[in-house]
Parts: structure tokens; sequence; C-alpha cells
């Protein structure tokens, strides 16, 4: 299983929805487990396979996390854990 950072959008605003972290096996199956989860809003969403062996924070991992300052503090925080980075 990978770690998968989707951030969704209003196709027809342009404006930014929220984002969340899922544990899935693929992209598809990422979208899939958001529905299930409950934690996608919506709209069109973009995703990014996350190679690391670090846990994602509480604070980001399987729920929306609406507020932008609050994704980039705890997207931040998990960065500097990792040895990897974005693939």
């Amino acid at each position: 299983m990978t770690w998968w950072w989707l951030s969704f959008v209003d196709p027809r605003t342009g404006k930014w929805l929220g984002c969340t972290v899922v544990n899935a096996m693929d992209e598809f199956a990422a979208v899939k487990v958001s529905h299930a989860l409950g934690v996608n809003p919506g709209g069109e969403v973009a995703f990014q396979k996350i190679v690391t062996d670090v846990k994602p924070p509480v604070e980001l991992l399987e729920q929306l996390v609406t507020d932008r300052v609050d994704a980039q503090v705890h997207g931040r925080r998990w960065v500097e854990g990792m040895e990897g980075m974005f693939v």
C-alpha cells in the first residue's frame, strides 16, 4: 500500500475544496477510499503518490482538511520527517 495526497477543487469556480492523505494500492483506489471514508467533497481531484515510510500526521490522515494553513503546516511537518519526497 502507498500513501496518496489528494487535493480537490471545484471545476466551475477553481476554488480549493480541501485535501486528504489516504493509503491505497493506486491512484484510482485512493479516490475510491476517499469516497468510502466520506472525505471526498467532489469536484476534480489531483493526486500525488508519496514515497516515504513516515506515517502522515493524524491531522491529514483520512480526513478532509479544508484550511489551507492547516494543510501547509501539517504537510510541512510531515515532509520534514521524510527521507524521500514526492515521486
